[in-house]
């Protein structure tokens, strides 16, 4: 059977379930989200290695060419100030021979001795070649010690300290290749206005010597880093995969925990249903059978009620009485008996509640107050005493908090044509209208409840009149005055205003018109709202 605890139970394992697996998404995703992340932002920085170690092999290369492009400028210079200085010497000396000839002398001090040629034309060389060792130079000691350079497109970026023991060797010889090299170079670079031959002719011996092995170096520098740069990318497409494997993984497990669970709770809910099932045909039989009891307890109920005829046989009252219940069953009593000797006994009462226990009560107390007075027993505190005292012992031992208010009248007639009626008990107000005028008796000090306290003797008061041809009584339960409507104002009740209102509008008429004016009125004033209580109704007339 599918009880709260077990329920529960699997919800709890519902719940715990989805958090673990959320928490295991959530986990894989970092997991994958955060090394990708790293290793993306060192294969960009390798990308920045990768391409900086190609231009260190193309500026290795323009470096011997710059120096032997200064080489061969330099001899090009050599034979241009030969023929240079041979054409002006020629032209002086025809010049000042042709002068001679013409003024009779010839200045030896005028003879050219030497042409000087401006070498300014080395000037774009020999920066192209300051700017290349510069370059290669500056992004060497990054690639070895860790440290800024210039982007391929003039951009500062820094280059960390090559770290694989095949990217530091090719660097550590580069660096031991370069270091002679560059000395070598200042020299060249640093000549004054003439470039310095023997210096030249150093750099390039040397540059042609090394030159290959550089490019090796750079060659090597630049496999190594994009081993690295592509070890790095395999990592993250290996991440990648583990990732998508896991995830694969989780869901499988996930839908597997759900269809496994689905299958619990679809066994739950047949294991349910059929115990509903089994349920629902108990509760039907206990039904039909609470039912039936209650049909019985009805009938019963109404079956203890005055009959029309008895009350027809009552020469000197025109009596009209009325019963609902608002349940199959109850809790509202009375009972009108006629006694010897002219006598007529009315009592009416409300047991607290109603249902199937206080119409019991009502048939108890319609069984105590019939027995006493068959037994005659006209004294009436020790007729409320008695009576109290068995409905007080049966709650008792029913377990029972039940209590019933409860009123008795004892009607006598007079021979003068009247009658003597004497009020005993604690119930609502007796309506009284005599000659016209509506008074209400209130019997709040006549008596106690009944079956509350194990003794009312203390209690019980009696009120007398004398009835006139064509005076009225009412007698009423709270069903009545407790009536309620729901309206624009909230709540409201009939109350015993309108009831005696409408007594007092109808009391000629006879007991049975007065009877079916009043319910009607109360009919109307509740309207389509729900019957709440028991409502029960006796009214008495002096013929």
């Amino acid at each position: 059977m599918l009880t709260k605890e077990k329920l529960l139970q699997l919800n709890a394992g519902k719940y715990r379930f989805v958090i673990i697996s959320i928490a295991l998404f959530i986990m894989i995703d970092v997991g994958v989200l955060i090394p990708n992340f790293i290793l993306s932002s060192q294969i960009k920085q390798d990308a920045v290695g990768i391409n900086l170690a190609g231009r260190q092999r193309m500026l290795s290369q323009r470096m011997v060419k710059v120096l032997l492009q200064l080489e061969i400028e330099q001899l090009d210079n050599v034979r241009l100030q030969k023929i240079l200085s041979e054409l002006q010497d020629t032209t002086q000396l025809f010049d000042l021979t042709l002068t001679a000839f013409q003024h009779g002398q010839f200045p030896l001090s005028q003879i050219p001795l030497f042409l000087t040629i401006s070498n300014s034309y080395h000037a774009t060389t020999l920066t192209e070649l300051k700017k290349t060792v510069d370059l290669f130079s500056l992004t060497l000691n990054a690639f070895d010690k860790g440290d800024t350079t210039r982007g391929g497109n003039g951009d500062i970026v820094f280059l960390p300290e090559v770290a694989t023991p095949a990217a530091r060797l090719a660097v550590s010889q580069a660096v031991q290749i370069w270091q002679p090299y560059y000395t070598k170079l200042q020299l060249v670079l640093t000549s004054s206005e003439n470039i310095n031959k023997e210096y030249l002719n150093q750099a390039i011996e040397y540059g042609l010597a090394n030159n290959l092995i550089l490019l090796d170096l750079m060659n090597q520098l630049t496999t190594e880093l994009e081993y690295i740069a592509n070890h790095k990318a395999a990592t993250i497409q290996l991440i990648q995969i583990i990732g998508i494997i896991l995830v694969a993984i989780n869901f499988i497990i996930l839908v597997f925990q759900v269809l496994h669970r689905l299958k619990k709770r679809d066994l739950a809910l047949l294991e349910a249903h059929e115990h509903i099932t089994e349920l629902n045909k108990k509760l039907t039989s206990e039904n039909l059978r609470m039912s039936m009891e209650l049909t019985i307890a009805s009938q019963l109920q109404q079956i203890l009620l005055p009959k029309d005829n008895e009350l027809e046989n009552i020469n000197y009252l025109d009596i009209a009485n009325f019963m609902r219940p608002a349940t199959e069953v109850g809790g509202d009593y009375y009972d009108i008996l006629q006694c010897e000797q002219g006598r007529v006994v009315i009592s009416i009462g409300d047991v607290t509640g109603h249902g199937l226990e206080s119409g019991v009560f009502t048939i108890m107390v319609q069984a105590v107050v019939r027995t006493l007075l068959t037994q005659q027993e006209y004294n009436y505190t020790r007729f409320l005493e008695s009576a109290n005292k068995v409905i007080y012992d049966n709650a008792r031992r029913m377990g029972s908090d039940k209590c019933l208010t409860f009123s008795l009248l004892d009607y006598q007639y007079r021979h003068d044509g009247n009658g003597c009626l004497r009020v005993v008990g604690q119930h609502e107000s007796v309506i009284l209208v005599q000659n016209g005028q509506l008074q209400l008796i209130d019997t709040i000090d006549l008596g106690f409840p009944i079956g509350l306290i194990d003794s009312v003797a203390s209690y019980v008061q009696m009120f007398q009149l004398v009835l006139n041809p064509d005076d009225v009584v009412v007698l009423y339960t709270d069903g009545i005055t407790e009536a309620e409507r729901i309206s624009n104002k909230g709540r409201e009740q009939y109350g015993i205003t309108r009831l005696c209102q409408c007594v007092q509008n109808v009391w000629q008429c006879t007991a049975t018109d007065i009877k079916e004016a009043i319910l009607a009125d109360v009919l109307a004033f509740m309207g389509s709202n729900k019957q709440l209580d028991d409502i029960s109704l006796i009214v008495l007339k002096q013929r």
